[in-house]
């Protein structure tokens, strides 16, 4: 709604500087009837050319229609002066309406409607109860090019616009919304972004001086480490040691475990059987069939993964194609039975054919398919509770009800009073508060983080439980 008030403002506002430009203030009528003159001339146009192309069918339509709507149109002119009216009332409201046909497509003509009809609302009050005007002739309604109070509205909005586009939306859903949408020009930039990111998670596991891997991610940086475990994962699955010798930790994992804490503490217990199978085999791969490349055993080291005011939360508009919720949300669906998106628990997509957490079977052996990193990684995700808006995170939010009741969500506060923060996006990491070290979040962010490598985030309760616990038995 706020992008069609910005929509109807931008109308108006042109449609003024036209005015005033052209000088026909007192011959408003010219800025209806040039573009319908100018369309007529087109299809006109369009109907003589395709009348030498032999496309006879075709110029007969588009001369019929640029004929009838000539005589229309000189008969109108020809009327009442009903088109003053229309050109003063309805005609920013017209341009809106191609516009916004345009930028946003059919559904965003819904929202249009609601933003003019509270907008008539709103210039209404303004017109008869606060600040009449004092121009004789029709009554005068929001939106239109001779209201005062809507001119004023325009530029109140582009100037809150401008401000909340310097503020907001450029440095944070400006990098959010040109990382997901598929342009040429971001193709190439995403990539390196992505190959960077995998190369360095690499690196810290082939070094040899690390045990265990956390990665804490916050904003658009929580999407590039979902993509940069997504895509590691995949490159070793066929790399990791046989399941035979990890131990039966491995076969009650992998056969998946409906308690959440159990699942993450053998998670971990699975990563330190693979880090301590490849040590012991030397780092050479035990199995003949594989290629020369994948000669060296590779262990999964990744036991954390701490999200941040996520946009993750907000995945089926921002991942998936389709039109409507519904359709968003069995893109989804589709794309994570696929396992294209990895989920916390990972997805079982045939569970009759043994089809587990971690591995498959194919063959009578069983291999790791390349969606189970959540199966080992615990996933922690910390949010600020929305509030009207602009208090907590609009950007961040709950990840379980997305990607799997595994994920632990935690709602956090700068102040152990719970009060909600004016945008708090960029608040996880922040002391200045009166708590400072001690306040709520830094708290939840510590332990989050788990350096002491608890199989539970000790001390943190996860919005699901809390919610399981309030409701009545």
């Amino acid at each position: 709604m706020f992008l069609s008030a910005l929509i109807l403002s931008a109308a108006l506002l042109a449609l003024h500087a036209i005015e005033l430009l052209a000088q026909i203030t007192d011959e408003r009528r010219i800025l209806l009837y040039v573009p319908l003159v100018g369309g007529l001339v087109a299809i006109g146009a369009a109907g003589l050319v395709s009348g030498t192309k032999g496309q006879l069918r075709i110029a007969s339509w588009e001369i019929a229609i640029a004929g009838g709507a000539a005589l229309l149109l000189f008969l109108a002119t020809r009327s009442a002066s009903w088109d003053e009216s229309l050109t003063d009332l309805f005609l920013p409201l017209l341009l809106a309406i191609v516009a916004t046909r345009v930028l946003m497509g059919w559904w965003g003509l819904l929202p249009l409607a609601l933003t003019y009809a509270l907008s008539v609302i709103v210039v209404a009050f303004l017109r008869w109860f606060w600040l009449p005007e004092p121009q004789s002739g029709g009554p005068v309604i929001a939106w239109a090019l001779d209201s005062r109070a809507s001119i004023a509205m325009a530029w109140l909005i582009i100037g809150t616009y401008a401000i909340l586009n310097l503020s907001f939306l450029e440095p944070y859903l400006g990098d959010v919304a040109r990382y997901f949408r598929n342009a040429p020009e971001n193709v190439a930039v995403r990539r390196e972004i992505r190959k960077q990111a995998v190369d360095t998670l690499e690196a810290l596991h082939l070094s040899g001086d690390y045990d265990r891997i956390v990665v804490v991610a916050h904003s658009l940086g929580t999407v590039v480490a979902y993509d940069m475990l997504r895509a590691y994962y995949a490159r070793i699955r066929y790399q990791l040691p046989e399941s035979s010798k990890l131990g039966p930790d491995f076969a009650t994992l992998d056969g998946g475990v409906t308690d959440r804490v159990a699942a993450r503490a053998l998670g971990r217990q699975v990563i330190a059987a693979m880090a301590k199978a490849v040590e012991s085999d030397g780092n050479v791969r035990g199995r003949k069939k594989a290629p020369p490349s994948e000669a060296k055993l590779r262990a999964w080291l990744v036991t954390d993964f701490v999200t941040l005011g996520s946009p993750l939360a907000h995945a089926y508009y921002l991942m998936c194609k389709g039109n409507t919720e519904h359709a968003l949300k069995r893109n989804f669906e589709v794309r994570a039975n696929a396992r294209e998106f990895p989920t916390c628990p990972p997805t079982q997509i045939d569970k009759i054919a043994k089809d587990g957490w971690l591995t498959f079977e194919l063959d009578g052996e069983r291999y790791f398919h390349h969606g189970g990193q959540f199966a080992l990684t615990r996933w922690t995700n910390l949010y600020f509770p929305i509030y009207q808006l602009l208090w907590g995170d609009a950007i961040g939010g709950q990840l379980a009800p997305i990607f799997g009741d595994h994920v632990v969500d935690i709602a956090v506060y700068t102040n152990s009073a719970r009060r909600v923060s004016f945008f708090a996006h960029t608040l996880y990491w922040d002391i200045s508060k009166k708590e400072r070290s001690k306040a709520p979040h830094i708290v939840a962010l510590e332990q989050a983080i788990n350096l002491e490598d608890a199989s539970v985030v000790n001390g943190l309760r996860s919005t699901q439980d809390a919610a399981s616990s309030a409701r009545p038995v």
